[in-house]
Parts: structure tokens; C-alpha cells; sequence
């Protein structure tokens, strides 16, 4: 129980701050596993498997708005 209430506390924390910070680290800081920046084909489906995961959530409202709406893909 613990561990799923610290669960919906950081899924409250999700903001569009961070939805772009994320998309700004997978624009230009990661990395693949020999060092090179991603690929663009790689970030677009990073970034969209991220999308997918916050879907959830909103629908089953744990989040009050949807914060892809104001962030756009790659």
C-alpha cells in the first residue's frame, strides 16, 4: 500500500515542465549504448512509447489535464 500511495504522489508531480524536459534529454543528451546520440527514428518512438504510458493515468483521471496536448512529437 505504501509503495502505491509514493506512486500517485509522483504521478501528481508529472507536469508539462517535465514532459519537455524529457523530450529536451532525448533531443540531445541520451545516448545508445555505444555513445551515440539516438537516432531520429529512435527518439520518436522513445518519446511515444513515453506518451503512451502518461495516457493511462489521465484516463483514469490520476492526472487532472492532458499534458500532451501541449507538446508536441518529434
Amino acid at each position: 500500500m505504501e509503495s502505491q500511495v509514493s506512486f500517485l504522489n509522483s504521478i501528481k508531480d508529472i507536469d508539462v515542465d517535465f514532459v519537455k524536459g524529457f523530450k529536451r534529454y532525448l533531443n540531445t543528451k541520451a545516448k545508445t549504448k555505444s555513445g551515440t546520440p539516438l537516432a531520429q527514428n529512435s527518439k520518436y518512438t522513445y518519446f511515444n512509447k513515453f506518451k503512451a504510458a502518461l495516457r493511462e493515468p489521465y484516463t483514469e483521471n490520476f492526472l487532472e489535464e492532458n499534458l500532451l496536448r501541449s507538446v508536441k512529437g518529434f
